[in-house]
């Protein structure tokens, strides 16, 4: 499937959305997908014709001639006339597959709800309270890709009395949600995109949306937000948003489910346009293949270093593997490519450096190596495609050390036998697993290590224990790390280390505090010392504070 993106839009949405919306995807064997291409903002005007108060006339207009793919387009702006006119939010490519637009006699567009192509497949199920009479937002139709040709259906508006031109049907107001079904099973080639038109007035509205294979073979393909816009209440009132599928012969229906959340929401048209079919190359980009370690340079600590590889479209995953990649090395540098995955627009390459070497790695796509997308166009082939970074490897030599002991504070008597937790922060992530035997008490009192916990956040981050140490007699308490711990390239904390803090043990009763009561008490400054601030107060000593 090739589309013509606008370069900003595609950047803002398209690639962070599928990164976050289909993270949570279980990957199949098959490539069908599900991605959220493309949203826009369309906002509200007065009605341009005849009395401004007979509603708001902003147009939705695609091409619906089934027969020619081509570059019907949303716009954003209309100039207050019926004629097209630019800006244009965006292109699509693709024939019309079906549309189905609400509207009717109830509102002021005369005639039934506008279909074309196989609408059948379009199923609405809608919860209103009521209709408004006022064409909104109007779905404008263009019966071929020259905006001359538009249907000019004319309105009749009861209310104001006003006459003007509009093709299509308007879109319903003061609705609570709307749920849309799509046959997606006999698109042409098991590729396309839905176009959805929808909104709500003073509140953001919701958008969901299933792809499912009614067999109940393969799992459910989910976009639970598929609103991107994340605005608060506005005046813009409807948004359109473009969802792109690849059935894989495989998946069956596309579900959308738009919530208005407040019952004053907006529906309009859902178009689905089918693909157009794919004969351009993908590409790769050296700045598209991006490290998880900030470019380096990194120590070979043990832990791996994670590229991302964003090609230009989806690609065919059947046609990647291990095999594909390689990673160049100088020096004494070195390592082993783990794991390769592929979903999507997106192959993961999961590298692990040697330890204790020097030089540096980039990795790149072998030259010859064949990836293609899901048309079968292959990657360019002839050169290899390196990443733009150079990683510096550096081996570590740092032993790790403990960064910090947290414990109850001030320091002091602890009456009782209570349970004291630490927790013991290292400088670095360890290769350690840490038991009881890695600690000890380094004071006087008889004391044992009771539950020794990892609660470290993992990754790159540095290692954290929690440690309960449990006194059963009179004397000091002093957490002391002992024994052998290491970092993931070998080098061993110097031990032992015992924490600052010390605790006196009495396994008595806490004495009751002694109070003082004041009262009857005036003030006075000090003849002694004018600074000072007497209380004189009765029956009791003096305080000079």
């Amino acid at each position: 499937m090739k589309r013509h993106h606008n370069p900003a839009i595609q950047r803002l949405f398209a690639d962070s959305l599928f990164l976050g919306a289909l993270a949570a995807f279980t990957a199949s064997a098959h490539a069908a997908s599900l991605e959220v291409d493309f949203q826009a903002t369309i906002a509200s005007q007065e009605h341009p014709i005849g009395n401004p108060a007979g509603g708001e006339g902003r147009y939705y207009n695609v091409s619906v001639n089934a027969a020619n793919p081509g570059t019907g387009a949303y716009r954003a702006t209309i100039p207050g006339t019926n004629d097209p006119a630019p800006p244009f939010v965006r292109n699509y490519d693709g024939p019309v597959y079906a549309y189905k637009f609400t509207g009717g006699s109830n509102d002021n567009i005369n005639g039934t709800d506008a279909t074309g192509g196989n609408f059948g497949s379009i199923v609405f199920t809608s919860t209103d309270s009521t209709m408004n009479r006022f064409g909104q937002q109007q779905g404008r139709l263009w019966t071929s890709n020259d905006p001359g040709s538009d249907l000019q259906v004319s309105i009749a508006d009861p209310v104001n009395g006003t006459t003007g031109s509009a093709g299509g049907k308007g879109g319903w107001r003061f609705l609570n949600d709307c749920t849309g079904t799509i046959d997606v099973s006999a698109i042409p080639g098991g590729a396309g995109s839905i176009h959805i038109y929808y909104g709500d007035y003073n509140a953001t509205p919701t958008l969901s949306v299933v792809m499912r294979d009614t067999d109940g073979i393969e799992p459910d393909l989910t976009i639970a937000e598929a609103h991107l816009n994340g605005d608060a209440a506005n005046n813009c009132e409807y948004y359109l948003a473009e969802i792109d599928f690849v059935t894989d012969g495989v998946y069956d229906e596309v579900e959308f489910v738009w919530t208005s959340g407040t019952g004053d929401g907006r529906f309009g048209a859902v178009v689905v346009t089918e693909a157009v079919a794919d004969a351009v190359d993908p590409t790769l980009a050296p700045a598209d293949i991006v490290d998880n370690r900030g470019g380096g340079p990194i120590d070979t600590d043990g832990n791996p270093v994670i590229y991302t590889v964003t090609y230009s479209e989806f690609m065919d995953p059947a046609t990647i593997g291990a095999d594909d990649f390689e990673v160049i090395a100088t020096g004494t540098a070195g390592g082993t490519i783990e794991s390769v995955v592929h979903y999507g627009k997106v192959t993961t390459v999961n590298f692990l450096p040697t330890e204790g070497t020097d030089g540096t790695i980039q990795l790149q796509v072998k030259a010859g190596a064949v990836l293609a997308d899901l048309a079968g166009n292959e990657l360019d082939p002839t050169t290899a495609i390196a990443d733009d970074n150079i990683i510096t490897v550096n081996p570590d030599t740092t032993p790790p050390t403990v960064a910090s002991f947290d414990r109850p504070t001030p320091n002091g008597t602890i009456y009782g036998l209570p349970t004291i937790t630490y927790t013991v922060t290292f400088s670095e992530p360890i290769s350690t697993a840490l038991d009881a035997t890695n600690f000890t008490n380094g004071g006087t009192a008889a004391a044992t290590i009771g539950t020794v916990t990892d609660i470290s956040p993992g990754g790159l981050e540095p290692s954290v224990y929690t440690v309960e140490l449990i006194p059963s007699g009179t004397g000091t308490l002093q957490l002391e790390v002992q024994g052998t711990i290491e970092d993931g390239a070998g080098n061993a904390l110097v031990v032992p280390v015992t924490d600052a803090k010390v605790f006196t043990i009495d396994t008595g009763t806490e004495p009751a505090r002694e109070t003082v009561t004041l009262d009857a008490f005036t003030t006075s400054n000090s003849s002694a010392n004018p600074h000072d601030l007497v209380f004189d107060a009765s029956a009791s000593d003096k305080l000079v504070v």
